[in-house]
């Protein structure tokens, strides 16, 4: 059955700390940027009231792990398989376990 069970791991105990390194055949990048996934709190100003949004992100870091860019829109997990899906899924969740980022404090989007 469908969804019956997934076999995700306890958040708990799941190590989520690794970022995962940028390469997409450009020999320049390699190494220098890694990515994870990230909770963004994002703040609008809409006719004078203040509304907030929790959405996840991208978010890109420099060589020294400061977060320089991020997702223009909000992403969603995707595979082209279920394992592969449930992997992205787990990605997400460890996302949860994170401080939450501010949309206002990182430099730019993707």
């Amino acid at each position: 059955m469908l969804g019956a069970d997934v076999g995700f791991p306890d958040l708990d105990v799941f190590d989520c700390s690794d970022l995962i390194p940028i390469r997409r055949g450009e020999p320049e990048l390699e190494d220098e940027m890694t990515w994870n996934y990230r909770v963004i709190r994002t703040v609008y100003d809409i006719e004078g009231e203040e509304l907030v949004d929790f959405s996840i992100h991208e978010v890109y870091y420099d060589t020294e792990g400061k977060a320089v860019m991020m997702t223009e829109d909000a992403v969603a997990p995707a595979g082209d398989t279920m394992e592969e899906f449930k992997d992205d899924l787990i990605h997400y969740m460890a996302a949860l376990t994170k401080p939450v980022m501010e949309a206002a404090e990182i430099g730019s989007t993707a």
